[in-house]
């Protein structure tokens, strides 16, 4: 989308200028740097991270900076003297942060990145002055702009050392032999001592989470394009369905095939989800059925740590929803519609590099129907990090009762999807 912007330049001296034409000025689209596009892993395959040197500002942004408190005190419960505590208190409890020290206050070399939860410590190994600031990183991996920089005095003082006492040999005379008594001589010796700076401004923020950090078990993010299996989406997607039921399979009808056509949307926020599908059959065979499902879902995600899966985590999550089926020129030997109330469990899980893998099972109960059973389960190619291309298939039973008799009816479709992440 191209908006029109018109520069006008004026002139005080001369107020009869003419003023020049308009001018259509393209508006950049905005696109979010991501943790994969600044940063790297570095080869020690711990937290530490390292600046790519190819990353360039175009027409990507970064997330504003929300406001958060860092405070950096002396670690009390570490030996080391050299050991600074660092907190971050932040209203967002879904969040990690790229963290950067230097001893430059502009940043400009000899910065170190790491990644970390709201609470890490770190050692010092040389006096000095250092500069903090650091990033947030979002769910979906989506980097925010630079924190303001507080500054961090690792500084020298003199201590006193006593060494052991020196005895000095007599000194002879002509009349008399005196002996010395022992003298304790001090020396006075530059040591090492650390010192935070305080932290400007000293701010309390109520603490909704306590996480104790553990830097040793901390888990770096995939830095590949494969983050799509936690990424919200709208997808396409186009079906071959094959409609079945008791009653059909006992009078001998051939089974109904039917072309679908569906549209699929999944948003996630922090760990909280939404989901809306709608499915229609553009073109039957065998058959005069017309079918067509409407759903709406709430999702609620946890990431889980696994050293089969690229990168090692992968998230499942436990949904609920309602959904309403008709069948419209149905025959005596189908239902009709039917709503359904159903609730399950959902995971989905990054595989090798550009891969995806994710898979659903619900329960449902419903007007009409006795129990109904579904699953589902699709495979996606990530084409680039926004686009993905999948095959998939799901299948639904239906128990119900026709006549008081009890019976079932079954849809199995196999499909292809074409997602858009975002």
């Amino acid at each position: 989308e191209t908006k029109l912007v018109r520069n006008v330049e004026t002139n005080i001296n001369e107020p009869s200028q003419v003023q020049p034409r308009a001018q259509e000025v393209p508006v950049q689209q905005k696109v979010n740097y991501r943790l994969y596009d600044v940063y790297a892993q570095t080869e020690s395959r711990n937290s530490n991270l390292k600046l790519k040197p190819d990353y360039v500002k175009n027409n990507y942004v970064f997330e504003k900076f929300k406001q958060s408190q860092i405070s950096i005190s002396p670690a009390p419960s570490s030996l080391i003297e050299n050991r600074f505590g660092f907190k971050i208190s932040d209203e967002m409890t879904d969040v990690k942060y790229v963290v950067e020290i230097s001893p430059y206050q502009d940043f400009h070399s000899d910065s170190q990145y790491f990644y970390s939860g709201a609470q890490f410590e770190r050692n010092f190994e040389r006096p000095g002055s250092y500069y903090v600031r650091y990033r947030k990183v979002f769910l979906n991996q989506v980097l925010s702009e630079n924190s303001p920089e507080q500054e961090l005095k690792v500084i020298e003082k003199p201590v006193v050392v006593e060494k052991p006492a020196v005895i000095e040999k007599p000194v002879a005379h002509t009349k008399s032999i005196k002996k010395m008594s022992p003298v304790k001589v001090v020396e006075r010796k530059p040591a090492v001592a650390i010192e935070a700076a305080p932290v400007v401004p000293p701010v309390v923020v109520p603490e909704k989470v306590k996480e104790e950090f553990n830097q040793s078990k901390l888990q770096l993010p995939v830095f590949s394009t494969n983050q799509n299996y936690k990424a919200s989406h709208i997808g396409l997607l186009g079906s071959q369905a094959y409609l079945a039921s008791g009653q059909q399979i006992r009078n001998g009808t051939a089974y109904p095939q039917n072309y679908n056509l569906g549209i699929d949307i999944r948003h996630w926020r922090n760990q909280h989800g939404y989901k809306a599908s709608v499915d229609r059959a553009v073109v039957t065979k065998n058959t005069t059925n017309q079918t067509m499902s409407i759903g709406l879902g709430y999702l609620y995600r946890f990431n889980q740590s696994w050293g089969a899966v690229d990168g090692g985590r992968f998230q499942y999550y436990l949904s609920g929803g309602v959904e309403n089926y008709t069948n419209s020129n149905a025959t005596s030997e189908y239902l009709s519609s039917y709503d359904l109330y159903k609730f399950g469990l959902g995971a989905s899980m990054p595989i090798f590099k550009f891969w995806v893998v994710e898979g659903e099972a619900y329960y449902g109960l419903g007007s009409k129907i006795d129990s109904a059973l579904l699953f589902s389960g699709r495979t996606s190619y990530s084409v680039t990090n926004d686009l993905s291309i999948g095959l998939g298939f799901r299948a639904r039973k239906i128990n119900y009762k026709l006549l008081n008799i009890d019976t079932s009816e079954s849809l199995s479709e196999t499909f292809t999807t074409f997602q858009k992440q975002y």
